[in-house]
């Protein structure tokens, strides 16, 4: 019986001592799917925004995809002339009520993905910049205040509501 115990017991203090230890857990990313052309409901309105936007004057390769959840598509855009983990810089692009895009986030990085955690009800993103560690990446997450999305370090005791 005592045995027995114990092999119930040990397992518990295992995990127990690995979440005291604070060795970070691995977070899931979703990768993004960048296309050449924008989406065709969208086309002429988010050509005319990157074409007022002279980092993407050669053209962007765009990725769409919904980052609150609402049924409406963000994009994500880069320079199509960057490739292969040099630094782009990538712009978060949303429609306004009127019709027109606005940016909602700019960073530069080697690679972004999709968190699969979400502040204020918006996704996180997760950019991947250093050459050796793609377990330690910067979190950007939705800074309400501003409207845009800031890097999670830069924002003063942020208590964003993190959601699944």
């Amino acid at each position: 019986m005592f045995h027995k115990k114990h092999r119930l017991v040990a397992p518990f203090y295992m995990a127990l001592a690995f979440l005291i230890s604070g060795i970070s857990v691995t977070r899931a990313a979703e990768p993004l799917v960048f296309q050449s052309h924008a989406p065709v409901y969208r086309q002429e309105i988010l050509q005319n925004f990157i074409a007022s936007l002279p980092a993407l004057a050669e053209g962007a390769s765009v990725a769409t995809t919904d980052l609150n959840r609402d049924g409406l598509s963000e994009f994500i855009l880069k320079n199509t002339q960057c490739h292969g983990g040099a630094h782009c810089d990538y712009y978060i692009a949303a429609a306004l009520p009127d019709g027109s895009m606005t940016v909602i986030g700019t960073m530069a990085a080697k690679n972004i993905a999709l968190s699969d955690n979400y502040t204020n009800g918006i996704r996180d993103i997760l950019v991947y910049n250093q050459e050796t560690n793609a377990y330690k990446p910067a979190t950007y997450i939705w800074n309400a205040a501003i409207s845009r999305y800031q890097e999670q370090r830069d924002i003063p005791h942020s208590k964003g509501e993190k959601t699944k």
